[in-house]
């Protein structure tokens, strides 16, 4: 990783994003609707967001992780 940034203005230093921000961020945007069905998630991959089937991170996804 990259070390700490200054932030201008904000007296206080920023770092990369941790693994559970951009977790959070990808549910955010696998959760909201999509203007075009077009950029619709597949069934697929909806159902197993859905079940918590998220890959290594959860331990399951389309391969068992153990």
């Amino acid at each position: 990783m990259e070390s700490p940034r200054e932030v201008p203005g904000a007296g206080k230093t920023a770092a990369q994003p941790t693994k559970l921000q951009v977790t959070r961020l990808h549910a955010a945007q696998l959760s909201c609707t999509p203007k075009k069905p077009l950029y619709a998630a597949p069934p697929l991959l909806q159902r197993m967001v859905d079940a918590g089937r998220l890959g290594r991170k959860t331990g399951s996804g389309f391969y068992p992780y153990s």
